[in-house]
């Protein structure tokens, strides 16, 4: 429904900053009835959020709102669930101490999209870069030595006829801008191609990693970065091999950031609120 449109497109990337609730529980009849009602959420959830495991979904209800024909009467735990609302409250009384954990998760998920267009986009780029000089090496080679092998021998047995020798010279030119047209055009066909087969050089370029470990966060990070990478080589200018090459070093950085850097920035935002929580009427100073 609409808000699981909600879900998908306005807060895509931001799940991490919402709570998921299945409110009024206490209206459910028996434990049947709410685990059927708490499948069918996860369900539905499946479906719109790209996770392996759905996420956390608080049960609870709206405690002291009185029915119309008084207490219902059955075997649900209502205690565990009125528990579970003080839990709710205290998320989002928490969000300002969640701030910069927030902030830390965004940047480190950035990095490890950037990373994955740097990667895959440099494969592209060193394919179709290899595939252009092949071909110009080996056209190259296959029409210039028999054309200088030709034109060697035209012009020793016939040394004085300048309209054979001119034809000659107009004919290899033709020749010439044929082969160049035709590879021009082919290239263009392999580089549309090589941008359609984008998911080959996915799965090449972190083949150890679905060999050795589970990588089902690569697949989802990969669904959201692939339309990025499309574009990128989608709109180079004259061809993909001119795009600026990004070195191995350089994305090597970004890995030792991931490992490095964002490991001491959440040891920053811990600290950060344990001061804060110190700092409140109650705490320790």
């Amino acid at each position: 429904g609409e808000s699981l449109d909600v879900l998908t497109r306005s807060m895509a990337g931001l799940d991490h900053k919402f709570v998921i609730i299945l409110n009024k529980v206490d209206q459910l009849d028996s434990s049947v009835d709410f685990a059927r009602a708490y499948g069918t959420l996860g369900w539905a959830l499946s479906k719109v959020i790209p996770r392996k495991d759905i996420p956390q979904i608080y049960t609870m209800y709206n405690a002291g709102v009185e029915q119309e024909n008084g207490v219902r009467q059955h075997k649900l735990p209502l205690e565990a669930f009125r528990q579970k609302r003080e839990e709710v409250v205290q998320e989002v009384l928490r969000a300002r101490t969640r701030h910069w954990d927030n902030v830390i998760t965004a940047t480190e998920d950035t990095l490890r999209q950037l990373e994955m267009v740097c990667t895959v986009s440099m494969a592209v780029r060193m394919r179709v870069r290899r595939q252009r000089n092949d071909v110009w090496f080996w056209s190259s080679s296959l029409l210039g030595i028999p054309s200088l092998v030709a034109g060697k021998f035209i012009y020793e047995k016939w040394p004085g006829n300048r309209w054979l020798h001119g034809g000659c010279l107009g004919a290899f030119g033709l020749l010439a801008l044929g082969v160049t047209s035709f590879i021009c055009e082919y290239m263009r066909q392999f580089e549309k191609f090589q941008v359609s087969d984008l998911d080959s050089y996915f799965e090449e370029a972190y083949s150890w990693f679905f060999i050795h470990v589970d990588a089902e966060d690569l697949r989802n990070r990969w669904a959201t970065v692939r339309p990025r990478v499309s574009s990128i080589l989608k709109a180079a200018s004259a061809s993909v091999s001119r795009l600026p090459e990004i070195s191995s070093w350089e994305i090597q950085r970004i890995d030792e950031c991931l490992e490095k850097d964002v490991w001491y920035l959440r040891l920053l935002a811990k600290l950060l609120r344990g001061l804060e929580a110190n700092s409140r009427p109650g705490g320790d100073t």
